[in-house]
């Protein structure tokens, strides 16, 4: 089994239209996306529509929940939470409902276990699994029914396994990385589509190969300045404008 995951869409559609299409170009047997399609930028509808027409398999991230169940989550920062009121305002009641619907967590079996967030604590689509995280989140998939996992939320690509209780160093780079065949636990990052903040604008997925236990992260240039346009057009903060440019 093969599969692409993505993360992080954020509605920029202009990313997710270049990832998926390098992803037929690809060829893939699924494709899993794990989670937050909206928040930040200025193409919600038509950037969730897409993904629910194409992906496999779908986790709510921190913003759909938000979005969706109209709540307010201590330390969401001022820029952020203005667009999740834009972006509310923006979906029908049948778009609010399905993403209220996505699960928080899914397992599929002899395969994967996937969410937004950490693996730690009550709430799957919070928590940054940063480098000082890595090993506790590792410990907590080992314990679970699959070792193979996948997480997005951090907006930065990685990779690490656990094997005999020891956590290998985090691996970011774009390439292709193979995991030892007994390894523990695997977690993969694939990063943002949306919104990179690894100082790379370029939207970034990862194919993921079961059966040769690789993960190979790919990088795609995408039309920023339509993003641009359109963030502009619906009166939302400059500032997502630097950060994409930026890649931060």
């Amino acid at each position: 089994m093969r599969i692409a995951a993505i993360a992080d869409v954020h509605a920029n559609l202009a990313a997710l239209e270049a990832v998926l299409e390098r992803i037929d170009r690809i060829g893939v047997d699924a494709i899993l996306c794990l989670g937050d399609t909206i928040g930040y930028h200025a193409e919600p509808a038509q950037a969730f529509d897409r993904v629910m027409q194409r992906a496999t398999y779908v986790v709510a991230g921190n913003h759909d929940v938000d979005i969706s169940a109209g709540r307010e989550i201590a330390g969401t920062h001022g820029t952020a939470r203005l667009v999740q009121e834009w972006t509310r305002d923006q979906l029908d009641a049948a778009r609010l409902d399905a993403l209220c619907a996505l699960p928080h967590s899914i397992d599929i079996a002899d395969a994967f276990t996937a969410r937004h967030g950490s693996f730690l604590g009550n709430d799957p689509t919070t928590g940054y699994v940063t480098s000082t995280m890595v090993e506790e989140n590792l410990a907590a998939i080992a314990a679970g029914p699959r070792n193979v996992a996948f997480c997005g939320h951090t907006h930065v690509p990685m990779i690490s396994w656990l094997v005999e209780g020891k956590c290998g160093e985090p691996r970011v780079r774009e390439g292709e990385i193979e995991w030892p065949e007994h390894a523990e636990a695997v977690l993969i990052n694939p990063g943002a589509v949306g919104q990179p903040r690894d100082r790379d604008p370029r939207a970034a997925f990862a194919i993921v190969d079961f059966e040769r236990r690789t993960a190979a992260w790919h990088r795609v240039p995408y039309e920023i300045a339509r993003t641009a346009s359109a963030i502009h057009r619906a009166g939302l903060p400059a500032a997502l404008v630097e950060r994409l440019m930026e890649g931060r």
